[in-house]
């Protein structure tokens, strides 16, 4: 996959890391990456935004998450196009459920929530090809803080499904 449309596709999973320090087996932050649903209904749920979006501070979310931190494998970062991103791997199933969805849902949202709130809401302008994701754009120290959570695999602090 290209640069262009990896950076596409990274807007898909956008997100930030807890202020703590991470060391191996600490508690740190869930992560998932869930789709958004228009109003409430069965099979949602309501999280609270840092995110400006049209539906306001509360998004309508899927209980079962596309992606959780344990679909993770390692992470790392970089600077790419000018911005600093997050290069996460993903385990071979997870990979292959986030290639088919984004090729089922381009132009559909997804949200990235990290412990209790959603801190990003983009658009799949794209479908991912690869076996990971590449993040961003974030400050190296937000991504930094994401890529130390995941390679240390700390213990998500709220149980995150699948």
């Amino acid at each position: 996959m290209n640069i262009a449309a990896r950076v596409l596709a990274v807007l898909c999973l956008v997100g930030a890391a807890s202020a703590q320090a991470v060391s191996a087996g600490a508690p740190c932050p869930s992560m998932l990456l869930t789709a958004t649903a228009v109003q409430a209904r069965t099979g949602t749920r309501d999280v609270v935004s840092d995110v400006v979006s049209s539906e306001g501070r509360v998004v309508h979310v899927s209980k079962q998450p596309l992606l959780a931190f344990k679909d993770f494998t390692n992470a790392y970062v970089t600077l790419t196009e000018g911005q600093v991103v997050l290069n996460i791997g993903l385990t071979r199933s997870s990979s292959k459920r986030w290639v088919d969805f984004t090729a089922k849902h381009v132009g559909s949202t997804v949200a990235f929530v990290v412990g209790d709130k959603v801190v990003r809401i983009p658009t799949i302008k794209d479908p991912s090809t690869g076996p990971g994701l590449l993040i961003g754009p974030f400050s190296r120290e937000e991504a930094q803080k994401l890529a130390d959570s995941i390679n240390h695999k700390c213990v998500p602090a709220v149980a995150e499904g699948r």
